[in-house]
């Protein structure tokens, strides 16, 4: 959250007014600027933003709340590699 803290208000609200696509790639113009220097973690702010605008919206869905829809998660077993 300190990350949301950090944001200018209306850089944040450029962001929320996005669209989830346009959001990442504004970030990374935002943070060239000389405002943030390159201090965003635009992957994690991207995150935050796209999160918080399906909140507002109603589409976000807490992962605790969904129901299993694929069936339970499996872990992935990889081949061990076989050196020749």
């Amino acid at each position: 959250m300190d990350l949301l803290r950090s944001m200018d208000p209306s850089d944040l609200q450029t962001l929320m007014e996005c669209e989830p696509t346009e959001v990442l790639g504004r970030i990374v113009e935002l943070n060239r600027t000389e405002r943030y220097r390159n201090g965003l973690n635009a992957l994690l702010l991207a995150g935050m933003v796209i999160e918080m605008k399906a909140t507002m919206e109603g589409r976000y869905q807490a992962i605790s709340d969904r129901k299993e829809a694929s069936g339970p998660l499996r872990p992935l077993v990889l081949p061990l590699r076989q050196d020749r």
